[in-house]
């Protein structure tokens, strides 16, 4: 198993298929514009995704303590 950027960068290589990059006359780029456009998404993806986990770590958190002050005002 690799890092998270390392498991993004596959998946991101696998899900775009960035064959026509290399079809369309930039053979000799290919791979640096490759990089920068995983390298971007990248940059934009991970923190976004910490960002949402966190929320809804957070979220499932508060509702749980509600939950547990609804019955307590119940049962007295």
């Amino acid at each position: 198993m690799g890092s998270v950027e390392e498991m993004i960068t596959v998946t991101i290589q696998e899900m775009v298929g960035f064959r026509w990059i290399g079809s369309s006359g930039c053979s000799f780029h290919h791979q640096n514009i490759v990089d920068g456009i995983v390298r971007d998404v990248r940059r934009f993806a991970i923190p976004w995704w910490v960002k949402q986990t966190k929320r809804s770590v957070s979220l499932a958190g508060r509702q749980k303590a509600k939950k547990s002050k609804i019955k307590i005002v119940l049962w007295k």
